[in-house]
């Protein structure tokens, strides 16, 4: 493979090669179960069965797996998105470009802005693919990180408070609407708990995350 020569090549090569997928994303199928449930348990709240939800940064599919909506499309650079969106009934695009003029009701991009080269205009990309009135949903990392680790695999590039991140999505050409702080994380190093019964696993997550905070930043936009 030729050596990356800018660091859009170099930071999307982590994601089109698979290393970030099979260093972070459970292979599990009872492990994806139990997480696309807990997402769509999120989710759905905020997405009807009227609505077209398109996904920049699908992955494995285990956001929309679950949730009902008239329409699911999904973007994503890594080699296992589209085998995943296909078992799921979820339309893939290989490339943003393949959009085109198409728009949707409700734009996702769930702890994926903090990886991307450019999150303004990226913003601003999906600003685009949003109907008039139209959502966008966008989840980050609420981080409050003091020291440097080489070699952490979430590689984030970047991080906001609830007012920078209202600003950049603001600046983008949305209208925030709300910004919430949320417990995240441990869905999926816990998931297996879930065969001792739902309230055993959603107990272990929030013990999980007195022990050890990790949180994110819940933005809905229009």
């Amino acid at each position: 493979m030729a050596e990356p020569n800018t660091i859009k090549d170099a930071i999307d090569s982590r994601y089109t090669e698979g290393a970030y997928h099979e260093r972070v994303f459970e292979s599990d199928t009872y492990v994806e179960h139990v997480v696309a449930t807990r997402r769509a348990k999120k989710l759905q709240p905020l997405i009807s069965a009227c609505d077209t939800v398109f996904e920049f940064g699908v992955g494995t599919a285990l956001n929309l797996r679950y949730v009902t909506c008239a329409q699911k499309m999904g973007y994503d650079p890594g080699p296992v998105a589209e085998a995943k969106c296909a078992a799921h009934g979820i339309e893939f695009i290989h490339d943003m470009s393949e959009l085109s003029d198409r728009t949707f009701s409700v734009v996702l991009c769930h702890h994926v802005l903090e990886h991307v080269a450019n999150p303004f205009d990226t913003l601003t990309t999906l600003k685009r693919q949003v109907v008039t009135n139209g959502r966008l949903l966008l989840y980050v990392p609420f981080e409050h990180g003091r020291s440097f680790l080489r070699g952490e695999p979430n590689m984030h590039l970047f991080s906001w408070t609830a007012q920078t991140i209202g600003n950049l999505v603001e600046r983008a050409g949305f209208r925030v609407e709300s910004i919430r702080i949320a417990q995240y994380g441990y869905e999926q190093r816990l998931a297996r708990l879930a065969k001792m019964g739902w309230p055993v696993y959603v107990g272990a997550l929030a013990l999980a995350g007195l022990v050890r905070p990790c949180e994110e930043l819940q933005i809905e936009a229009v």
